[in-house]
């Protein structure tokens, strides 16, 4: 059931650079694609107050993403908040920017 449900989506990856007067500036993001399962987050009574404001749970196999990722869904932005990994699959929670 889940392997008709994988999407392909576009993982934002930022670097931080310095100018020639020492100021940090951040670069356009470079950009790849990746292969995910993307569910709507809908945990209403949760203990832990920092899940919150988490609105898409993605599944998928890249070990690459991290929490300084975006990740963009059908031209929607979403800020990588947890990472979980979990075996063969890694979990990603992401609230929308």
């Amino acid at each position: 059931m889940i392997n008709r449900e994988w999407q392909t989506v576009i993982v934002l990856s930022y670097t931080n650079a310095t100018d020639e007067y020492g100021q940090t500036r951040t670069l356009p993001p470079t950009q790849r694609n990746v292969e995910m399962v993307c569910k709507v987050y809908s945990q209403m009574d949760v203990d832990n107050p920092k899940y919150n404001s988490i609105e898409l749970l993605g599944i998928t196999k890249d070990k690459d993403i991290s929490t300084e990722n975006e990740i963009k869904i059908n031209n929607q932005i979403y800020v990588v908040k947890y990472v979980i990994p979990s075996g063969k699959y890694y979990q990603i929670l992401m609230e929308k920017k």
